[in-house]
């Protein structure tokens, strides 16, 4: 039997609709860059809070995740990254969202392929992320099933506990990781881009770190 959705599910799918039709038209996509934006703070936050890395180290990751095209990772890559995890995660890195689900009207077409975009995002940043702890800094199995749980629990979160945690990361570790060019002084307004259907990671945007 097919799921009945609630009120407030449609009127949050027609709000990400009009969000993305005018970003469109105004030549923006700042609903695409919401999941790399997600990845980087999420990932920031775990690792100095969990791991205790210096703001240094974070922005090495930053880097290295930011050297290679998320937007466009080779399946190839993705299966030799996966290959190196092998037994020693205990979580499947996989987008699961059907590319080729045809819907019914515009709306639900348009929410599924974001849906299909962002998670792409959100997993080939974090199988990045995965290399760069296993190859630079020689984590196993434990560390990396617990950095990847913290991160996954970030990413349940709602955009507005995002914004929280890349305000504290800022304050506290001087890294300031930015939404479509905003600033600590004017931060981007998460409400009005209707972004909060969040799947999960920023694409072509900057780490900039305070010294």
């Amino acid at each position: 039997m097919k799921r009945q959705r609630s009120k407030a599910e449609l009127l949050a799918h027609m709000r990400t609709y009009a969000a993305l039709k005018k970003e469109e038209r105004d030549g923006t996509e700042l609903n695409k860059k919401v999941s790399y934006w997600r990845m980087g703070v999420e990932w920031s936050s775990v690792l100095w809070k969990e791991e205790k890395w210096s703001a240094n180290e974070i922005a090495k990751l930053l880097q290295y995740v930011n050297s290679h095209d998320v937007t466009d990772l080779p399946e190839e890559r993705r299966e030799e990254i996966r290959e190196m995890l092998g037994d020693r995660v205990d979580w499947t890195l996989r987008n699961c969202i059907n590319r080729d689900k045809k819907c019914k009207n515009a709306v639900d077409q348009a929410i599924n392929d974001l849906a299909y975009y962002n998670t792409k995002t959100s997993v080939d940043y974090s199988l990045l992320a995965c290399e760069y702890l296993i190859t630079c800094k020689g984590y196993g199995k434990k560390r990396l099933n617990r950095v990847i749980g913290c991160v996954r629990y970030a990413d349940m979160q709602e955009a507005q506990i995002v914004m929280w945690l890349r305000q504290d990361l800022y304050e506290n570790k001087g890294i300031w990781i930015e939404l479509d060019g905003d600033t600590p002084e004017d931060p981007a307004d998460m409400e009005s881009s209707g972004s909060s259907i969040g799947m999960a990671g920023f694409i072509g945007g900057r780490v900039s770190v305070r010294k």
